[in-house]
Order: structure tokens, then C-alpha cells, then sequence
């Protein structure tokens, strides 16, 4: 039976203490007693076996005894800039991009979105999802995840450790193109997924995105006729670059 995971920010070998809600989740949802084996990850690659002592509600001593590090990608990646949905459905984004294997996960505010409410702790509360979600699927990187910001602040920071780009702009244009007919070459580069509100990009914004990026980097794409709701067009998209690429490895 695997073992249960839990995650700390950073661990080393040894003794080390596990707090908050993940000491909660295993010592009252999983049960987990004195003795009993248990994996432990980072979120960066590292994944460590350990055996737990010392279990209270609120800490619990983690004996890690043997570690691994898995490689980071470097090309390849998917970056997925989105207009945040709200509430819940934001929740649930996050969550199953994360299952999905996106690299990156920017929310983007466009002319479109909705009003989004107080951004305090948005990192932190989008974060724990996203271990959540990682711990479901046995993933030992977390997405990297940044604050709303809008569109054209999105171009000018430009995209961490990104050395060339390959963008599909999910449009509701009738120029578009279906996504699963990319170039499969693309799978060698990271490649950012634009995802604007329900109601679509404005006409500027399609125009500002295209500017941004080289000439036969950028295509405006579908994935079906139908019109899908944000989040749906984020995974569906997400899930077909993901496991085109997976398949390229």
C-alpha cells in the first residue's frame, strides 16, 4: 500500500518537525501512529522516507531515514495565464492543473474579468490547493504561482526563467486553429496558454498579444466550437499540451 505524503517546506535528514494542518492531517484523517512509515516532499524535487514519532494534533516528529531528488524540468514547461475565475471555481482550477502538470500558473486580469476580491494571502491560499493537489497525485513540484496582475503588467515582467516562448491563445476568433494540430515541435519549448474571461479577449488585448510575440509563435486556438467556460478551456488546454509533451519524453 503506498505510503502516505506530507508536505514541508524544507527538510533534511533526520529529525524534523511537521506543524499545521499537515500534522493535523495525519495524525487525525490518516491516523497515522508512532512508528508507522511515511514520505515527506518539498515541493522542489526532494522526496524523503520517514517514520513518524512523537504525534499530537498540532506536531508531529519525522524521522526521515533516506531521500531522493527528482530533476526540474527545463524546457517544455507549461505556463498557463488565465483569467481567475472566482470564488471556488479558482480553487478548483488550480487543484486540477496541478494533477494536470502545469509548470506555471499566472492569473491574469483582463478588461473582462471579473472583479476579483481581497488579494491578501492569495499566493498562500492558492498554494495550499495546489499541495493538496500534489499530494493526491504524487507530484513533488508545485506549480510556481504569482499574484493577479493585469495583462500588460503580465508582458512586461516577462516570464521567469523562460528562454523562448511558444504561445497559444485560447480565442473565440473564427481564425482559429485546433489546438492538438501544434506544431509537435512546440513540445520541445515552453509554451504559455492565454485563457481570457468568459466573454473572451477584447480585440486590443488579441492585438497586444500577438504584438508581443515573434511572428509564428503565437496562434490563436481553439478546442472545440462550443464555448467553454474559463476553467474548462484552461484544463482542456492544459491536459492536451501536458500530455503532448509527456509523450515527446
Amino acid at each position: 500500500m503506498p505510503l502516505s505524503r506530507y508536505y514541508i517546506e524544507s527538510f533534511q535528514k533526520g529529525k524534523n518537525e511537521l506543524t499545521g494542518p499537515e500534522a493535523r492531517h495525519l495524525s487525525t484523517v490518516m491516523r497515522v501512529k508512532q512508528g508507522d512509515p511515511v514520505e515527506v516532499f518539498d515541493g522542489r524535487g526532494r522526496l524523503g522516507v520517514a517514520v513518524a514519532e512523537n504525534i499530537s494534533k498540532r506536531s508531529v516528529t519525522l524521522n526521515v531515514t533516506e531521500e531522493t531528488l527528482e530533476a526540474p524540468r527545463s524546457v517544455g514547461r507549461v505556463i498557463l495565464a488565465v483569467s481567475p475565475p472566482k470564488g471556488n471555481r479558482w480553487d478548483w482550477l488550480a487543484s486540477k492543473v496541478t494533477e494536470i502538470g502545469v509548470d506555471y500558473i499566472y492569473p491574469v486580469l483582463f478588461e473582462r474579468s471579473v472583479r476579483q476580491g481581497n488579494a491578501k494571502n492569495f499566493i498562500e491560499k492558492t498554494t495550499a490547493v495546489t499541495v493538496a493537489a500534489a499530494k493526491q497525485c504524487k507530484r513533488l513540484y508545485l506549480p510556481k504561482i504569482s499574484q493577479p496582475v493585469r495583462l500588460e503588467q503580465f508582458l512586461a515582467d516577462g516570464i521567469n526563467e523562460a528562454s523562448s516562448l511558444k504561445v497559444a491563445l485560447m480565442s473565440l476568433s473564427e481564425d482559429t486553429i485546433f489546438i492538438d494540430r501544434l506544431d509537435p515541435n512546440w513540445q520541445k519549448e515552453d509554451i504559455v496558454i492565454f485563457v481570457g474571461p468568459e466573454g473572451g479577449f477584447t480585440e486590443e488585448e488579441e492585438i497586444l498579444i500577438k504584438r508581443h510575440y515573434p511572428a509564428g509563435d503565437c496562434f490563436s486556438v481553439s478546442i472545440t466550437k462550443n464555448v467553454l467556460r474559463t476553467e474548462t478551456a484552461a484544463l482542456s488546454a492544459s491536459a492536451i499540451l501536458c500530455s503532448k509533451r509527456n509523450s515527446c519524453e
